[in-house]
């Protein structure tokens, strides 16, 4: 699990962050931050409220969107999570699972592999409606985030289908098309974004579990936390100094 200060519990109070690893599987670096995942389906209880529940739940990316939500809706935890956030928990869909976070998902060619074609019913907690298509979008993103600071943002875009807001939905940075945000009941929030890595992100990430730390009365972490992306290549850099230094490769690099 990640916890409030982003290294262990601390001792004033803290706060799991629910991460949802569902059949149709997470497609998540392995190198970038991440709660421990739990059991493969649906096994988890999220107990309605941020005070006896956790901090944050988060839906991560998707290879197969329409049956993760089905797998949602057919074990209850769709309810569940609507309850949740109706009581003031806060919840992040990435990619995939901002989808359902929406609306509507809406799959007229076929390309989730299900037999249904017309809208189907996402989450409702945010209004969002999502048609897939045949186009793939894949780029390498940097753009200014726009909440719950301003500050750049830099990751990746990969995903089918194209996702309309409803007017007056907040935009979470820049590309008013590449997410959104919606506040909650008791200070909570409902985030949804196309950008993989924004966890990635320190002074983002930062902004906003100290935005959940205030919504439990716990006192703000400082705001001076590294890019883990920077941080990863740093380490890497070091890493390979040291196996060059003390690995002798001539024997290896022999034809």
């Amino acid at each position: 699990m990640i916890y409030w200060n982003e290294t262990h519990r601390g001792a004033t109070g803290s706060g799991d962050f629910l991460f949802l690893r569902l059949p149709g599987g997470n497609p998540i670096s392995k190198t970038t931050p991440k709660p421990k995942p739990g059991p493969r389906g649906c096994g988890f209880w999220v107990p309605p409220g941020p005070r006896g529940g956790p901090g944050a739940v988060i839906l991560p990316g998707n290879k197969q969107t329409l049956r993760d939500l089905e797998a949602l809706n057919s074990c209850g935890l769709a309810d569940q999570l609507r309850a949740y956030a109706q009581a003031g928990g806060s919840v992040l869909g990435i990619c995939g699972g901002m989808q359902m976070l929406g609306k509507t998902l809406n799959d007229p060619e076929g390309l989730e592999g299900t037999d249904q074609r017309g809208p189907q019913s996402g989450l409702g907690l945010l209004p969002l409606d999502t048609t897939f298509s045949g186009t793939k979008r894949l780029s390498q993103r940097s753009i200014d985030g726009l909440w719950p600071m301003e500050t750049p943002l830099n990751g990746f875009e990969l995903h089918y289908g194209t996702t309309t807001p409803d007017p007056g939905l907040q935009p979470l940075s820049s590309d008013p098309g590449l997410g959104w945000w919606a506040p909650g009941p008791k200070g909570s929030s409902v985030v949804g974004t196309y950008l993989h890595g924004l966890l990635d992100n320190g002074p983002w990430r930062r902004a906003w579990l100290n935005r959940l730390r205030e919504q439990r009365g716990l006192q703000p972490l400082a705001n001076d936390p590294k890019n883990h992306s920077a941080h990863r290549d740093l380490l890497l850099d070091r890493l390979a100094d040291a196996f060059e230094q003390h690995v002798n490769l001539a024997p290896l690099l022999q034809p």
